[in-house]
């Protein structure tokens, strides 16, 4: 995959072996550039003409991208992953026919239960025919735990694992981090990124952040001249 912006000379080459960062000199530019990703990833149209492309096809920036402004409130049971976690469950009972001939038997019985105990209420009570897994886990409030007091670095690093595991045709595009991490996490982050082979995008303005071994770097300066690094 590589990202293209028409304003500029380069492309960047996004792998999963490696992480892929953009370092913005301008502030102009670095905070167009965040915009535009969250506007692509809700499907609106973008400051900043950024292009997806594998093998010359236009990738769905909408379907493509999951974006994270803050390290600190990465919301584990949002939309997109409480969908992945929920169908994970589904997929587990419905291919274990122990555990499907179960739940339809639990699920029987709570439906005669529920039945009962309305009978009793003197006006007329409609419940659905059937409840799926989705209906059950969520009335439950099943989700990921993540305390309040775990650090951004194992946030960062429990995302790419949920990505990793149900959503790894994903780009990660991790913005400010540089404002809150240290060299070693960041280079943590990169480390761990190749790891889980999650394709990643770093996006920040520190000059002085030093190469790691497994990023491809675009680096963007004040002039707006670019350039593609790799060690």
């Amino acid at each position: 995959m590589i990202l293209r912006n028409i304003s500029f000379e380069h492309d960047l080459p996004i792998v999963d072996d490696h992480a892929a960062s953009m370092q913005i000199a301008s502030p102009h530019l670095y905070a167009r550039v965040v915009q535009s990703f969250l506007a692509l990833e809700v499907g609106e149209e973008s400051l900043e003409p950024f292009l997806f492309l594998q093998d010359d096809d236009l990738l769905d920036a909408a379907k493509l991208l999951y974006v994270v402004t803050d390290p600190f409130h990465i919301d584990f049971a949002n939309k997109k992953i409480i969908t992945a976690l929920y169908g994970e469950i589904n997929q587990l009972i419905r291919k274990n026919p122990l555990r499907q001939a179960h739940w339809e038997k639990q699920m029987v019985e709570l439906s005669d239960f529920i039945q009962d105990v309305t009978r009793e209420i003197p006006l007329e009570i409609s419940a659905p025919d059937e409840m799926t897994v989705q209906d059950v886990c969520k009335a439950f409030g099943v989700q990921l735990d993540c305390p309040l007091n775990t650090s951004p670095l194992v946030r960062i690093c429990k995302l790419l694992d949920v990505l990793a595991e149900w959503m790894p045709k994903k780009l990660l595009v991790l913005c400010n981090l540089d404002n809150y991490f240290s060299d070693a996490d960041w280079q943590e982050v990169i480390k761990y990124a190749a790891y889980t082979k999650v394709k990643t995008l770093l996006i920040f303005q520190n000059q002085a952040i030093p190469m790691h071994e497994q990023e491809i770097r675009w680096q963007i300066d004040q002039n707006y001249d670019d350039k593609i690094i790799k060690l």
